[in-house]
Formats: structure tokens, sequence, C-alpha cells
């Protein structure tokens, strides 16, 4: 192959290279610039029991994954417990006389409300769903008042 075929060559690969890491490039600044969902004050996709959104994921993940996954959810069940993490209210909602829970990680806006639940209560809380560890996690939470419809 002659040296000027290489060079034409490389050129090529050079160019091409150059534009995928551009392309890269602007894809990664879009999503770090992307805007942040406000939780709060969003409508839920989807309005569910604790019981029924636990029972979803540990009859079949899969499809649960598919039905929650990354979607805004509204939840509603008994408080168990309430916990405290690196200054994030962590709630665990569920139903009489299960192992699991919904995991609730509060947005900070929310940890105010969180100061007036009691254990036991009866709570609606809405947040996105990351799926299913031990429990059903939802992240960037809030507590849904009692006397509001969503």
């Amino acid at each position: 192959m002659s040296l000027k075929k290489r060079k034409k060559i490389g050129y090529s690969i050079a160019i091409i290279l150059g534009i995928l890491l551009l392309l890269v490039v602007t894809i990664g600044i879009q999503m770090f610039n992307k805007p942040h969902r406000n939780v709060i004050l969003e409508k839920p996709n989807i309005s569910i029991s604790a019981k029924e959104l636990i029972d979803d994921f540990t009859n079949n993940e899969d499809q649960a994954n598919t039905n929650y996954l990354d979607k805004l959810i509204a939840v509603e069940g008994i408080l168990q417990k309430i916990d405290s993490s690196n200054g994030v209210q962590i709630l665990s909602v569920g139903y009489p006389d299960s192992s699991a829970s919904v995991t609730c990680n509060l947005n900070p806006s929310s940890n105010k409300a969180s100061l007036q639940l009691k254990i036991g209560q009866k709570i609606k809380i809405k947040g996105i769903c990351t799926g299913f560890l031990l429990d059903v996690v939802l992240i960037d939470s809030s507590i849904i008042p009692s006397n509001h419809d969503k």
C-alpha cells in the first residue's frame, strides 16, 4: 500500500474519531444540563397501594419493572418506620404482616413534613420508582397531604 493511501486512511479514521468524540461530548453536556424533575409539583402516573406494588414486584419483577421503573407513582400504606441517613429522611411504607415494604427516600423539602408523622398511621407518598432490592425503592419522594386528591 502506498504512503499516500495510508495517509488518506489515517485522515479518514481521525475525522471519524473526531466526529464520534464530538457526538459523545454533545450528548454528555445535554445529559448533564437536563432539567431536574419536580416531583412535588408533578402528578403521579400511577396510584397504587403498598400491598399491590410489593406483590407485583414479588410475583413478577420483570413485568413490575416494565410497569413502574422510572415512573412517578403514588403509594398508599401504613407507615412502618422512619429513618435518617446523611440528612435524608427514609420512610418505610407497607401493610401489616409483610416482610417487604416500600422504602421512600424523601426529597429534602419534605423532611419537615415527616416530623408530623407517626408509626402506624396511614400515609400516601409519591416518588420515582427505582426498582426492587429487598424492598421497592422510591426516590425524591414527597408526602401527599391526606386532604389532597393526587
